[in-house]
């Protein structure tokens, strides 16, 4: 179980590092060094006694339970930056499309975006989910969107909503494919607005698919065809409509 645990903290104390978290990591490295330092300690003193198991002074087991109290709160702190707060991306922003990663389950960001600040407009990146799979599709914007809407630079980009929580409404119709036909339902979306600097939530945003179908060129099956299902995307006009005032209003 030592070394499990040494090897566990050892390799989340490297992953730490690779991801900019510094603090973790070393905290991670010290839970990992942390046994086999008690081991050693523990082998020496009992060589030291003749084989016998040496006893603690009440100073030492004092020190030992303190640090063991700081090593668990750094381990959960360690643990809860690993898993449930943002993290900057490790590859360059070069299009729309990679800022998908803000509205992953291991929240991203990237910091070469633009922070959330000054006057409007505040542009921003749409994305949605489109079938039961895990994949989110970019909602583009129509050519005659304004400007907070349809960026050419990339990096510009100072918003990212997710709708990444999506619920059945009505059947609207159905696609054919090559492995058969597949329902489609108008979506209900429930998500989020993000910045895409820190990653920070902005808002809690919620928005109705298209109340017609309109059938993807390909789409992931799973079994058979008639048990998956496809969800309208929003229509643009409604999303414009639920994200202007984030887009045109004051920023934080």
């Amino acid at each position: 179980m030592t070394v499990l645990f040494t090897l566990a903290a050892g390799v989340f104390s490297f992953l730490s590092f690779q991801r900019g978290g510094v603090l973790p990591g070393v905290i991670l490295a010290l839970c990992a060094i942390a046994p086999i330092t008690y081991v050693i300690a523990s082998t020496v003193r009992a060589k030291r006694n003749a084989g016998a198991p040496a006893p603690l002074s009440p100073l030492g087991k004092r020190l030992i339970t303190a640090t063991a109290v700081v090593l668990v709160a750094g381990l959960a702190y360690s643990v809860y930056w690993m898993f449930w707060t943002a993290k900057p991306s490790t590859k360059d922003l070069k299009s729309s499309h990679d800022l998908s990663e803000v509205c992953g389950r291991a929240a991203t960001y990237f910091p070469s975006a633009a922070a959330f600040t000054g006057s409007a407009p505040h542009p921003i990146a749409v994305f949605a989910r489109s079938d039961t799979g895990t994949s989110l599709r970019q909602v583009h914007p129509t050519y005659d969107a304004p400007a907070g809407f349809n960026t050419d630079d990339v990096k510009a980009t100072q918003l990212v909503a997710c709708f990444d929580d999506v619920e059945t409404g009505p059947k609207v119709g159905e696609c054919q494919f090559d492995r058969g036909t597949v329902p489609v339902y108008q979506g209900r979306y429930r998500g989020k607005v993000v910045e895409a600097h820190t990653g920070k939530k902005v808002g809690d945003v919620s928005i109705d698919g298209a109340s017609v179908k309109d059938c993807p060129i390909i789409t992931l099956v799973k079994g058979d065809a008639e048990d998956n299902k496809l969800y309208t995307a929003p229509e643009f006009a409604e999303v414009q409509r639920v994200l202007g005032p984030f887009v045109d209003g004051q920023s934080r």
